[in-house]
């Protein structure tokens, strides 16, 4: 076992015992460390950083510029475009039966609605398509009062007709 020079050894002696421990010695006397002064202080760096250009394009999908209105969808370049959209949101809901129209009973407001659009882009900033979605104000219904519970299965008519199809083809009862 190698010691560290000029310092000065002792045994380890157990609380309980008197015997020896040969191996176990600590160093009783610590060596400072003098600095070498050929070191040079650290500084940190001047040099202004740039992010690469390939992050340039990340901006773009960041820029939030769809209309928030139907105002605003009125006055955009691509008006036709969104009203497309909206005409074909409103086919959709129609074809899947989404609502029915009912009277309102006394003393009750309908749910309102809005339109949220959303500009769908290629990752070179391009846009592809326009998206208008028809939602509900969820937030102005009293849970208990304007319902119970909000649950609305909806199945495409292709994975009605592939589960006819299986029950046909191992003569399932539906």
């Amino acid at each position: 076992m190698g010691f560290l020079p000029d310092t000065r050894h002792e045994e380890l002696l157990p609380k309980e015992s008197s015997e020896a421990i040969p191996q176990a010695t600590v160093a009783s006397s610590f060596v400072p460390m003098v600095p070498n002064e050929n070191i040079p202080i650290l500084q940190r760096s001047t040099r202004v950083s740039w992010p690469p250009e390939r992050y340039n394009l990340l901006v773009i999908g960041q820029l939030d510029n769809d209309p928030k209105t139907y105002e605003e969808v009125i006055s955009d370049i691509d008006s036709g475009k969104w009203l497309e959209a909206m005409r074909s949101e409103m086919d959709s809901m129609s074809s899947n039966k989404v609502w029915t129209s009912v009277d309102t009973p006394k003393g009750f407001k309908p749910v309102e609605c809005k339109w949220v659009y959303k500009r769908k882009l290629r990752a070179d900033g391009e846009v592809t398509t326009l998206n208008s979605r028809l939602v509900a104000k969820g937030y102005t219904q009293t849970p208990g009062l304007d319902y119970e519970e909000i649950y609305l299965p909806i199945a495409m008519s292709i994975f009605i007709r592939i589960l006819f199809a299986i029950s046909a083809y191992y003569v399932y009862k539906i």
